[in-house]
């Protein structure tokens, strides 16, 4: 019986072992800003390990910069003149990383009414 249970643990544990967790190396991560209302534009806080940069898909303008010489922080700006939800994509050193946090600073409708931030919100995603 005992033989069995250490069979048993070894093979759970090459099943485990050998689980993909994605891919990994450099790449994007897709982000989407949503609230209850159509956005024009938003000012994010980015902050994780391995952030390269910043892009904006179709129409999307991303605008950002280092907010701090000591850990990676990012004030970023997206707008979209179309409106709607805001996508764009975080160039990372690593995709598998799970570390980046993002939280909205402030948000515009497309007519430029200003919406509290607390409604809306951002995910980051690989």
């Amino acid at each position: 019986m005992r033989c069995w249970r250490i069979l048993l643990g070894v093979g759970l544990g090459l099943a485990v072992g050998g689980c993909d967790l994605g891919p990994s190396g450099p790449g994007l991560l897709k982000a989407v800003v949503s609230g209850p209302e159509a956005l024009g534009g938003a000012v994010l806080e980015i902050v994780g390990p391995g952030i390269q940069g910043f892009e904006g898909p179709g129409g999307a303008m991303v605008l950002g910069s280092p907010t701090s010489a000591v850990e990676p922080r990012y004030r970023i700006l997206v707008i979209d003149p179309v409106g709607g939800e805001l996508h764009f994509s975080i160039r990372v050193d690593d995709v598998s990383r799970k570390s980046i946090e993002a939280a909205v600073i402030a948000a515009t409708s497309p007519d430029n009414r200003a919406l509290t931030a607390s409604v809306v919100s951002v995910r980051v995603e690989r």
